[in-house]
């Protein structure tokens, strides 16, 4: 049994006692490097899984250099600061935070620049180009764009992947975001993979595998709310200011910036020992209440007490622009027909999962860890839902093999089935090809090509100019 644990944190260290009977806790090491693989053998049960997966955690939410958008020959975004630790001042940006938007590589006609001998440096090191609809002001760094694209939600960004949006119990609609890792981001770009011309019919696709000193494919996927004045206040959020931007086809919205508050974080990584990928998702833990059974008395985010609305029951559809649903992305939804506020109620609890026993656990360790690093640590109240991979032995099997759901990123799969393995294990590439677990090869477009009567040295009969190249 392991009866304590250690912060270490840079050249110092900070120890506290374990809770008596745990046993599966975390030698929380704060230099900001990410797992590479899995320890599956550590006691008891999965927790080598839970450990991996709270490594991840740290190390993505790890405050990050700034970036140096200038630089060609080298990474210069999305790296851990050394000299500084996880919370240290209550709340700061992180690692994650900088990966690049996945509206940066597949929005049509606009893709980044070429790679250069096989990296993507300059194209990764720049920020993404924003949104017209954002206007001037969106342009200043730090302020983020919450988007998404996506091949199947006809409003992304809004609507949870393949359903509906979610209300939170101010009215109003929660945001996601996805967002590439450096190895993830030059693997597409590099094969220029956005283009539905470079998925041929028989290109097949595995993206980098990450084994130890080489770093791999990372996924991921963030979950967002606006946040009150009293929730800003409160100190338990990871904040960022952004514009809520909705690249809908019939309606495009851009709204803020706003104060925003991180609710859900799914991170996926593929290892040499699970190249089906370690799926890994988190919640802030006043979501809704770890344990349905057992709800403590206090605010929450998507759960009210008191409700009488049924849980977990998608927004009825507010209005249509055609045959599409306009969800009205801008406005609050209080009580109005889209029957919000989402009474959300968690399927599987965490305290005592019946997926992973050890969770409670390691989020209890985890937890005070980071409370030791600053009693003000706003990541000291996050904590981990659960974890997937492919079982031992198998190249199909999942483990667990059901009810791995996020309550604020899959509400309405709470009772059923669906898990992170099972939804992405049918993922394709535009070329139906088998994508390798993502859906973002589905982006991929296909250039338009304008006839020379709308390009004005075209309809003239001159030779463009060299700069115009």
């Amino acid at each position: 049994m392991w009866r304590f644990w250690a912060c270490v944190i840079s050249l110092s260290a900070v120890c506290a006692p374990s809770l008596l009977g745990q046993q599966c806790n975390l030698n929380v090491k704060t230099n900001g490097a990410p797992p590479l693989e899995v320890s599956p053998a550590v006691p008891p049960g999965t927790c080598g899984f839970m450990q991996f997966a709270w490594q991840a955690f740290l190390a993505e939410n790890w405050p990050p250099l700034p970036v140096q958008a200038s630089v060609t020959t080298r990474k210069a975004r999305a790296l851990p600061d050394t000299r500084k630790i996880i919370g240290q001042s209550g709340d700061n940006e992180t690692v994650w935070q900088q990966f690049q938007p996945n509206w940066y590589l597949f929005e049509p006609n606009d893709p980044p620049p070429l790679a250069s001998g096989g990296e993507s440096f300059a194209a990764w090191n720049q920020d993404a180009k924003l949104p017209a609809a954002c206007g001037q002001l969106a342009s200043t760094r730090g302020v983020m764009i919450l988007s998404s694209l996506s091949s199947f939600d006809p409003m992304p960004g809004v609507s949870q992947a393949f359903s509906s949006p979610l209300i939170d119990l101010t009215g109003y609609y929660a945001r996601y975001d996805i967002r590439l890792s450096y190895e993830t981001f030059n693997y597409i770009n590099s094969n220029q993979y956005y283009l539905q011309a470079k998925q041929t019919p028989t290109t097949t696709f595995a993206f980098p595998t990450q084994s130890p000193p080489t770093p791999g494919a990372v996924f991921v996927k963030s979950a967002w709310k606006t946040l009150s004045a009293a929730e800003v206040n409160s100190g338990r959020f990871h904040t960022a200011q952004a514009f809520m931007y909705t690249p809908a086809s019939f309606v495009q919205t851009c709204v803020g910036p706003v104060t925003v508050g991180l609710v859900g974080l799914h991170i996926v990584q593929k290892t040499a020992g699970f190249p089906e990928f370690v799926w890994a998702t988190f919640e802030q833990v006043d979501n809704t209440p770890a344990d349905p059974a057992h709800a403590p008395t206090q605010s929450w985010s998507f759960f009210n007490p008191s409700s009488t609305t049924t849980k977990n029951t998608p927004p009825t559809c507010p209005d249509t622009i055609g045959s599409n649903c306009d969800w009205q992305p801008t406005s609050s939804h209080l009580n109005d027909k889209t029957g919000g506020p989402t009474q959300v109620v968690r399927g599987n609890p965490i305290p005592n999962s019946p997926n992973q026993p050890a969770l409670g656990q390691i989020n209890t360790s985890v937890q005070a860890a980071l409370k030791a690093i600053n009693p003000k640590s706003v990541w000291q109240y996050y904590e981990l839902v659960d974890a997937q991979w492919q079982k031992a032995g198998t190249s199909t099997g999942f483990f667990p093999p059901n009810n791995v759901v996020n309550a604020v990123a899959e509400t309405y799969f709470q009772d059923s089935p669906m898990s992170c393995m099972v939804c992405h294990s049918g993922a394709t590439a535009s070329n139906g090809k088998p994508s390798d677990l993502t859906f973002e090869l589905s982006l991929a477009w296909a250039p338009t090509v304008l006839p020379s009567s709308r390009v004005p040295f075209l309809a003239a009969g001159k030779a463009p100019h060299p700069e115009k190249k």
